[in-house]
């Protein structure tokens, strides 16, 4: 069976990130991959359903607590009383390369300084605009 891919890593946000966090980082994640903004992009419509997907799980309390990454295998909750086998990550791959707090805070700030490179461009453009008035 595929391992399902990391949701927090879908939509680039920490463990610890806030509901508005989450809120702000799948909109960015559904403009960016939006399939009307980019009908000729055959991928775009699967990473639109993987950000709603994501979002729908990390934007709701109740499933954002039940959501167990990828590749754990056991809960301290369900450890050793034979529940574990009938959660839907029991039977998946652990991941390639292990998703260290360091890693998720690298990919965080990458994602802000593109952010920022893309807000001081368009900050430009405005720029230029005015001064052709």
């Amino acid at each position: 069976m595929a391992s399902e891919p990391d949701l927090y890593l879908i939509l680039g946000v920490a463990e610890d990130a806030t509901p508005s966090e989450i809120r702000s980082a799948y909109r960015c994640a559904a403009r960016a991959h939006h399939p009307d903004l980019h009908p000729v992009d055959p991928g775009a419509a699967d990473r639109f359903k993987q950000a709603r997907h994501a979002y729908e799980v990390l934007g709701d309390p109740t499933r954002r607590a039940a959501y167990r990454r990828p590749g754990v295998h056991s809960h301290p909750a369900t450890a050793g009383n034979g529940l574990d086998a009938f959660h839907p990550t029991y039977d998946r791959a652990a991941p390639a390369f292990e998703l260290t707090p360091e890693l998720v805070e690298a990919l965080v700030h990458l994602r802000t300084m593109l952010w920022r490179a893309r807000f001081e461009r368009r900050l430009r453009r405005i720029s230029r605009i005015l001064e052709s008035w």
